[in-house]
């Protein structure tokens, strides 16, 4: 049975930093499988920070990729940025609806009681809670209106 290799802390942090993280191109230059270097990284307090720190600096560069992109005027990149970066600021895929003071929505259903209105009743019912629906819509709408700043509220 063959000896498995042992790598030091420093082989291993310079696999990763030359490979860009990817642990299964540092475990390629190393000769090893990637689960050996995910080993290595688990067992060491100093190989986790070393990952954490190439992820971090890989998503900066791609952040710097995406601000350049968007200052020259790219579309797609411009879109991008706001749905993730300016959420605060209205620019979401989906809008969220709470009750009172940010608290949830409360909402009930008595399906028995339903059962013993009139159709007239009901329609009323239906009415009424439809009519609660499009004050809620007016709501966020009026919400999405820019204010004196210029930026929605």
């Amino acid at each position: 049975m063959a000896r498995r290799q042992r790598f030091t802390t420093d082989q291993v942090a310079a696999a990763l930093r030359a490979c860009g993280g990817f642990r299964s191109h540092a475990a390629a230059n190393l000769g090893c499988s990637p689960s050996t270097i995910t080993n290595c990284i688990n067992r060491s307090a100093r190989l986790q920070q070393i990952d954490k720190e190439i992820v971090e600096a890989a998503i900066d560069t791609a952040e710097d990729q995406l601000l350049k992109l968007v200052r020259r005027g790219n579309v797609a990149a411009v879109i991008f940025l706001l749905k993730t970066k300016a959420k605060h600021r209205g620019y979401v895929e989906r809008q969220e609806i709470s009750g009172p003071e940010g608290g949830p929505v409360e909402a009930s259903l008595h399906f028995e009681s339903l059962l013993r209105l009139t159709a007239e009743e009901r329609a009323a019912k239906i009415e009424a809670l439809q009519a609660r629906i499009a004050a809620g819509k007016a709501r966020l709408a009026d919400d999405r209106k820019p204010g004196p700043s210029g930026r929605l509220n």
